[in-house]
């Protein structure tokens, strides 16, 4: 008899540990894991939805947007669709990466292109030498042109420190955050701009090349594969949206190899917005609207009135499509038994 009040004891006293385990485990992991969700009565723990890098320029800056741009308005959908499936805590980091008049080689360079110095670096306490930088592929780099969002600081070789551009020559100087008495990097040391070191866990949206800086349709490929490489693991998680200007005769070769090269992955803006913007948008077509999407271009009432840059309307509407399409690809994992709120706009 004792020895089977000995053993029910250990058995007990174990199990209470196991317990205490679990809960401590739990509670430990808890910053990791979504709220939770129920299958077949069953609790379990949904992993956190990955942030969400939205690369481009003025267009995704939000130029001419009134104060809305379409990573604010792409962040609201993915807010409410959460919250009325009642997980109102887990809306995701959606960055916006936009440069206003960034070309689509500075955009990659920040993104994740690699940069080469193009001399050696003396750095000694109290001097900063002067060199230059330039891509793969020999191309001069010009990053901080025009904006610091996602470079410093910066890390070259193995020294992380802060990247100024002095001049129009594109030259520039580095300030390291820890200055050793001398030390010397030497020529062709890598550049990784902050974005391109620590936002590599995220899905990438990459609106580029409305102002040039690529050479040819291969080059700029060349340029956005560049940012999809750079992420940790999410090779097949990403979306590359086309450019929205131009009529359909004018974008049909571009557009085509894009297609070829990103199947789904590719958002066809022109031709999306050039048949359905305004039912997207929930507006009605204007005589003009009209007259500009029979030419297959995106419509009159979605722009600002350089109908380049889109108005509020039209970001909000460019939003809707990205957030289709990567609901669409399972780029964005709701809880268990969420419904979707936003209909897919494929062509």
């Amino acid at each position: 008899m004792n020895l089977i009040k000995q053993l029910i004891t250990r058995i007990l006293a174990i199990t209470a540990i196991i317990i205490l385990a679990v809960v401590a485990y739990c509670a430990w992991s808890a910053p990791y894991f979504k709220q939770l969700g129920v299958l077949g009565g069953v609790e379990i723990q949904q992993p956190k939805m990955p942030a969400i890098n939205c690369w481009g320029d003025s267009l995704t800056q939000g130029a001419f947007g009134d104060g809305e741009t379409y990573p604010k308005a792409l962040r609201r959908i993915i807010a409410r669709q959460l919250t009325a499936n009642g997980y109102p805590q887990s809306v995701p980091v959606v960055r916006n990466l936009g440069i206003s008049g960034e070309t689509s080689l500075e955009i990659a360079c920040r993104g994740g292109l690699a940069m080469r110095t193009q001399s050696p670096i003396r750095i000694n306490q109290g001097e900063r030498q002067i060199f230059r930088i330039t891509a793969d592929g020999g191309k001069a780099v010009s990053i901080l042109r025009l904006g610091d969002t996602g470079v410093n600081p910066v890390k070259i070789g193995s020294v992380v420190g802060r990247l100024d551009r002095i001049d129009d020559e594109n030259h520039y100087t580095f300030t390291p955050t820890h200055v050793r008495y001398q030390d010397t990097l030497p020529k062709n040391s890598r550049v990784v701009t902050y974005a391109a070191a620590h936002y590599r866990s995220a899905i990438p949206v990459i609106f580029i090349g409305q102002n040039g800086g690529y050479s040819n349709t291969a080059d700029l490929i060349r340029q956005q594969k560049a940012i999809i490489h750079n992420q940790i693991g999410a090779e097949h998680q990403y979306i590359v949206v086309g450019l929205h200007t131009g009529t359909a005769k004018q974008r049909t070769a571009l557009e085509k190899k894009m297609q070829q090269t990103y199947g789904d992955h590719y958002i066809n803006l022109r031709k999306i917005l050039s048949k359905n913007g305004t039912k997207i948008a929930g507006i009605k077509a204007t005589k003009e609207d009209r007259r500009m999407m029979r030419a297959g271009m995106v419509p009159a009432s979605l722009l600002a009135d350089d109908h380049l840059h889109f108005n509020a309307k039209g970001y909000r509407t460019v939003a809707k499509v990205i957030y289709a399409r990567m609901t669409a690809l399972k780029l964005i994992r709701y809880p268990l038994g969420a419904q979707s709120i936003v209909k897919n706009y494929y062509e």
